[in-house]
C-alpha cells in the first residue's frame, strides 16, 4: 500500500463460508505497517433478485476502543438484474458447468449422478447400476478372480483370464462348461475328454481304453475269428465286420471243428453268430464259448431244442439267429436299425409273452425293444419298425392298436422324466 509517499507492507485475508444457498458468512483479517490490525465481519442474505447484507471491520475496536479510534459498519441492498442460467435438469448446477446436463446430478460430481453410490459417477461407470470398485471403473469382481463382471463370462465361478472368467479345472485349454469330462484334460475336437490310446474313441466310450482299437470293435484291436480244423490247423481267419459278424466266404461249416479268437473280445456274449457264404448261398449258425472260458468256440447248429430267435430281412433271408443269454434274455448285437426285419421265434414257445423284450446293443447304447405280436397273426411272428434317424430309440410305446411308436426327443425328455420320478402309469401308458 502507497500511504504518506511511502510503499508499505499489507496482508489481507477473507473467508466466506456458504452456510444455506441463501446464507452465507464472511470474516476478514489485515495487517497493515505492523502496527495496524483489522479484523471484519459480515453476512449476506440472498432472496433471489435481491441481496441483503451487513458488514464491519475493525471489530476489535468495539472491545478495545481506548486503543483504536473508529469502527465501520455497512448495510445494505443489492438488486441482481440478469438472464437465469439454463438447467434442465434442474439440479442447481447451471448446464455449462454441468458434465450431465439432461440427468440430476450431485455438485461433487459436476452434475452428474451416482445411481448405485459407488463414488464412481454414471458416467464414468461401466456398471452405473451395481455396486463396484474404482480398480474396475465401477463394475463387481462378484466372484473374486480378479476379473470384473463386465469381462467375465461366469461371475458365479472364480476362473482365469484366458477362459475370459471361466475356470478349466483339468489345464487342457477348453473352459469346463466347454468340456465335456472336466475333471480328465483331453483335445478341443474330442470336447475336452481323454483318448488314452489315440484310437479316436475317447476313454468313456472305448472298451480297451489304453490299446488302440477300430470303431467297429468297440475302440479294442481289431478281433479275427479262426477257424480250425479237425486236426486243429487253421482253415481260414476273418476280421469282425461293420455289423459285428465273422464271415466266412467258400468254406464249407462241416469241414470245421472249432473256432478260436483273437484279439480283445470281452464285450462278445458267450455265443456268437458265424455267417457262411457258399455258392451264393448264406448260412447262419452260433457257436457257444467252451466251458473253459478259452476264447475257442464250438460248432453248435442253430436246429437245438431251444427256443431260438431268428431275424429276418425283408427278402425272407436269415439275418441272425440269437438264443437267450444267462438272464434268459435275447441280445442282438450290432444289428443295423435302417433296415427292416422280421422276428420269429423257433421251438417251443409256450411260455414266451405276447409281447416280446429284445436288447438291442449298438456303439451309442443299449436298448430294451419291445416287439409286439399283431393280433390278426398266428405264431410267434414279430414285426418290427426300423430306427428313423430324425427319433430316438432310447424310448418306445405302443399306442391301443400295437403298432411300434418312435418318440421325438422332446418327447423322450418328458418320459425320461416320468420313469425317474416314478410317476408313470404302465396300465394306461399315460404319463400323469
Amino acid at each position: 500500500m502507497f500511504y504518506k509517499g511511502r510503499l508499505r507492507a499489507g496482508l489481507s485475508l477473507s473467508y466466506q463460508l456458504k452456510v444455506k444457498r441463501f446464507l452465507s458468512v464472511i470474516a476478514s483479517y489485515s495487517v497493515f505497517n505492523r502496527s495496524y490490525l483489522n479484523i471484519g465481519g459480515g453476512l449476506s442474505l440472498n432472496l433471489g433478485p435481491i441481496q441483503a447484507f451487513a458488514v464491519a471491520d475493525n471489530i476489535y475496536g468495539a472491545f478495545a476502543p481506548q486503543n483504536n479510534k473508529n469502527v465501520h459498519l455497512r448495510a445494505g441492498v443489492n438488486l441482481t438484474f440478469g438472464k437465469k442460467m439454463n438447467d434442465k435438469d434442474n439440479d442447481g448446477i447451471a448446464d455449462k458447468r454441468d458434465k450431465c446436463p439432461e440427468l440430476a446430478g450431485l455438485k461433487k460430481w459436476e452434475g452428474c449422478p451416482d445411481s448405485d453410490n459407488d463414488n464412481i459417477p454414471d458416467n464414468i461407470d461401466q456398471c452405473p447400476l451395481v455396486y463396484g470398485l474404482e480398480k474396475w471403473n465401477g463394475c463387481p469382481d462378484t466372484d473374486g478372480d480378479g476379473i470384473s463382471d463386465l469381462d467375465d463370462e461366469c461371475i458365479d465361478v472364480p476362473g482365469i483370464p484366458e477362459m475370459n472368467g471361466c475356470p478349466d479345472t483339468d489345464g487342457d485349454g477348453l473352459s469346463d462348461y466347454e468340456d465335456a469330462c472336466p475333471e480328465k484334460p483331453g483335445k478341443p475336437e474330442d470336447l475336452g475328454c481323454p483318448d488314452t490310446d489315440g484310437d479316436g474313441l475317447v476313454d468313456s466310450k472305448d472298451e480297451c481304453p489304453e490299446k488302440p482299437g477300430t470303431l467297429n470293435n468297440f475302440g479294442c484291436p481289431v478281433i479275427r475269428l479262426v477257424a480250425l480244423g479237425a486236426d486243429g490247423k487253421p482253415l481260414k481267419t476273418v476280421e469282425i465286420n461293420d455289423e459285428g459278424l465273422f464271415v466266412f466266404e467258400n468254406l464249407p461249416p462241416e469241414d470245421i471243428k472249432l473256432f478260436k479268437l483273437e484279439g480283445e473280445a470281452d464285450y462278445l456274449p458267450d455265443e456268437m453268430l458265424v455267417v457262411f457264404k457258399n455258392n451264393g448261398k448264406q448260412q447262419v449258425i452260433s457257436a457257444i464259448q467252451n466251458p473253459k472260458n478259452e476264447f475257442e468256440y464250438k460248432f453248435l447248429p442253430t436246429e437245438k431244442d431251444e427256443i431260438a430267435l431268428l431275424v429276418l430281412d425283408e427278402d425272407g433271408s436269415l439275418v441272425r439267429t440269437v438264443f437267450k443269454n444267462k438272464e434268459g434274455k435275447f441280445v442282438l448285437e450290432n444289428l443295423p436299425l435302417d433296415k427292416p426285419y422280421l422276428f420269429k421265434i423257433k421251438g417251443e414257445d409256450g411260455d414266451l409273452p405276447e409281447d416280446l423284450k429284445v436288447i438291442i446293443k449298438n456303439l451309442d447304447g443299449a436298448y430294451e425293444v419291445t416287439l409286439h405280436k399283431p393280433a390278426n397273426k398266428k405264431g410267434f411272428d414279430y414285426d418290427f419298425l426300423p430306427n428313423d434317424s430324425r427319433y430316438s430309440l432310447a424310448m418306445i410305446e405302443y399306442s391301443d392298436e400295437g403298432e411300434l411308436v418312435f418318440l421325438e426327443p422332446e418327447q423322450k425328455e418328458v418320459v425320461e422324466e416320468a420313469y425317474t420320478n416314478l410317476q408313470f402309469n404302465f396300465n394306461s401308458a399315460v404319463i400323469s
